[in-house]
């Protein structure tokens, strides 16, 4: 194995977002059940026994959000002892952004600081993202596998032509242009974010096979 660091820590960036992801969905349903209880006004037993459940669901999501993300760190660092171009900053603007979000946190009541903490979080998680997939492609290229760094520049226009929209659609504000940039960078946001995941796994086996 030529990268036995990257290999471990692309493993665990791997699990790490599946794991966030079914946290995601889990919180998504546990929302969704909730508001049709309140919609739907039936019985309070009924409505109590729901929204327990719908409580349950959403902090099972939760903690599988932020064991993934815990995953990721560990995976960053690890995969940055061998691929020290995009990996290694990858995990160090993880790091920083985390800092923030604590700093952040000590602040509850500073609205504006709170807002700037959650630009900074997702412009960190678009970046870590961006990076991730250059450095695989780095590794890729090194181990004489020009088709996997292919396929991850595919990737990176995905998600930066997605990131653009939804930068287009808070430019133009509302209405039905607005609407049409908006459906259009939410499908580009969930194929890239397959695309990243499928790129992972090929990543994975591709360093596990070096």
């Amino acid at each position: 194995m030529s990268f036995p660091n990257a290999y471990s820590g692309v493993k665990k960036i791997f699990t790490s977002q599946i794991l966030i992801l079914i946290g995601a969905v889990l919180v998504g349903i546990a929302a969704a059940v909730g508001s049709s209880v309140i919609a739907s006004g039936t019985s309070i037993q009924v409505n109590v026994g729901t929204t327990g459940a719908s409580a349950g669901i959403a902090l099972v999501g939760a903690v599988l959000v932020i064991v993934g993300y815990i995953i990721n760190i560990v995976g960053l660092y690890q995969a940055g002892k061998d691929e020290r171009r995009y990996l290694r900053p990858a995990f160090i603007i993880v790091i920083i952004a985390l800092v923030l979000s604590i700093i952040a946190g000590l602040f509850s009541d500073n609205i504006g600081l709170q807002n700037a903490a959650s630009f900074i979080s997702k412009v960190a998680e678009i970046v870590v993202m961006i990076f991730t997939v250059a450095g695989i492609s780095e590794l890729a290229n090194k181990l004489n596998r020009p088709q996997i760094a292919r396929f991850g520049t595919k990737v990176l226009i995905l998600i930066i032509i997605a990131q653009a929209l939804a930068i287009i659609v808070k430019m133009i504000g509302s209405g039905n242009a607005a609407m049409a940039v908006s459906i259009a960078s939410l499908i580009l946001t969930v194929v890239g974010y397959i695309a990243y995941l499928v790129f992972l796994s090929k990543g994975k086996n591709m360093l596990k096979a070096s």
